[in-house]
This record gives C-alpha cells, structure tokens and sequence, in this order.
C-alpha cells in the first residue's frame, strides 16, 4: 500500500519527522519501509530552506524502490530556468523576478551547483503524473484530456527537452495539458477591480476547485484562496468548465499544490488535497492509503 506524502517545498527536518511517525526506518543512507511505498506529489524543493536535503533524501527512496515521484510546477520551474531553446535563450528568462523566486533552491545549493544540476537530471526521469488500479496521483488537477495527450505524446509520462521547449514557449496542446497537470486549471478575475484584492489584482486569475460543479456558484466559492476577497455574485455561464469536474465514481484521486488552509479535510469521498499550507505552518500532510474507494480523514498524518 501507499503513503501519499503532499508538498515538501524544501522542508527536509519536517519530512523526516513524518517518515519517522509512519514507521519508515533509515537503513543503509535512505528511508524505508517493510510494507509500504512512499509517493511524493511533486513541490519538494523551494519555498523552504533545505531543497537540497529534501532531495538528498526522495532521489535515494525513489531509485532504490521505497519510494515514487511526480513533477510539480516548482521542479519545473528549476528545470527550465537551466533549459534553452533551439536560439541558446533559457526557457524562462532569468530576470530579477524569476530568480528571487528560486533563491531558496539556489541557497540551499550553494558551492554545490554540479550536483544541483545532477538533480536537474534526475528530475527529467520523474512522471508527470501516475495511475495505478485503484488510485491516481498528480501535482494539481487530474483533467482527463490532458491526461490522456500525456498518455500519447510524452513518451513514459515524462517531459524531455523537445516537449520542455514547447509546453513552456508554446501555446500548444503541449502546453495546456503541462499546465492543467501542475498549475491546475484558473478562472480570469472581473473587471471590477474594487471587489478584488491587491494580491489576486496581480495575478489577474485565481485558482479553481476543480473537483467541484461549478453551475450557479460565485468566484468566492469556486476559488480555492479562502483568504482573499472576491466577488460573491455567480461566474458567468462562459467560464464554467464543466469538462474539468472529476467524477465521482472515479477511483480516488490525490494532488498536491493548492496550500489550502487549516487542519486536512477530505474534500470528497475520493478526492483528496496533501497541500495544507507547509509553507506557513511547516507541517508535511500525508495519507496513509490501505486500499479503500472512499477515503477517510482519519488516514491523513502531519508532521
């Protein structure tokens, strides 16, 4: 069976508090477990000050077999940022902007960038998303369409350089289905700006629950940032994407990447976020998974 670890963001003392309270052993420099399998949702580096720790410790679980692994749109980031196109230009441009938001990760890897990009090459080799049986797991929104154009066009679920040049300097079908699988999908803000907060003014977009029917709801209750003011009155009918809603006689799904806030809930009886804010309360959230269809809160696990 599974332990579904959610975002790590470079928090190696908070992971190893909760292997630990799951009964994984360190033997031999790696984490361990006699009857169970760790599965990482993607975001184990930055945010937090030990990217390289965390590293240091998911690549040895994953190659040795106690362990699997999928892409986040963190590790993404770090992987374009060292990627060029076919003109020598990095995928994403190294200004000011997208460099402060990976000093974390530069930090934690200082005097050590050789095996940082060593990482770098590891991470090339890890799915976008996995799919067993009884179970699915993906960084941020489980879409079936963009499943499936994964399924068909990137060869082992995994992104190579090709595919990294066009889902990240493209507006492809490359390029949607990366985004929906690690960004998930987000809905444009109203033009009426005073109903809106600084933060979200900026973004111009908020983030969905996707999981949910979004037919005759608001922007307050369609966006997964609790915290932040918007409109309460009802989307319009021409952004509902009623396409994006998962199913619920599907088998249970587990994502990361929302942060949402307080203690973990099951949003719906196969649908289940391990992203409870570790980047403000430093507290990983797992689900300890024994095989049921409907998931139960009692499962769940903090560091």
């Amino acid at each position: 069976m599974f332990d579904i670890i959610g975002d790590v963001h470079g928090h190696a003392k908070g992971l190893e508090q909760l292997l630990k309270s799951m009964d994984y052993e360190r033997k031999k420099g790696l984490y361990q477990h006699n009857e169970r399998i760790a599965i990482f949702v993607g975001d184990m580096i930055n945010r937090g000050p030990e990217s390289r720790e965390v590293l240091q410790i998911i690549r040895p679980m994953v190659q040795s077999g106690f362990a699997k692994a999928i892409l986040g749109n963190h590790e993404i980031n770090l992987m374009a940022f060292y990627s060029f196109n076919e003109m020598n230009k990095p995928l994403i441009s190294h200004n000011i902007r997208n460099i402060l938001q990976l000093i974390p990760v530069f930090e934690s890897f200082k005097n050590a960038e050789a095996e940082m990009h060593e990482y770098i090459d590891w991470l090339f080799t890890l799915p976008l998303y996995l799919e067993f049986e009884d179970i699915r797991i993906v960084h941020a929104c489980w879409h079936q369409e963009s499943i499936d154009f994964v399924r068909n066009h990137f060869p082992h679920r995994k992104l190579n350089h090709e595919l990294m040049i066009k889902a990240m300097q493209g507006r492809g079908p490359e390029a949607k289905a990366l985004s929906m699988l690690v960004k998930g999908p987000e809905v444009p803000l109203p033009r009426n700006r005073k109903l809106i907060d600084a933060d979200s003014l900026r973004r111009g977009y908020i983030r969905i629950k996707w999981w949910d029917d979004h037919k005759g709801k608001t922007y307050k209750q369609i966006s997964t940032q609790s915290k932040i003011k918007l409109p309460k009155y009802q989307i319009p009918a021409n952004l509902i994407q009623s396409d994006i809603v998962y199913p619920e006689m599907a088998v249970p799904v587990f994502f990361g990447h929302y942060s949402l806030n307080g203690q973990p809930v099951i949003l719906k009886p196969n649908v289940c976020c391990l992203d409870f804010s570790v980047v403000k309360t430093e507290r990983i959230t797992a689900y300890r998974w024994k095989g049921e269809s409907k998931l139960i809160k009692s499962h769940f696990i903090q560091s």
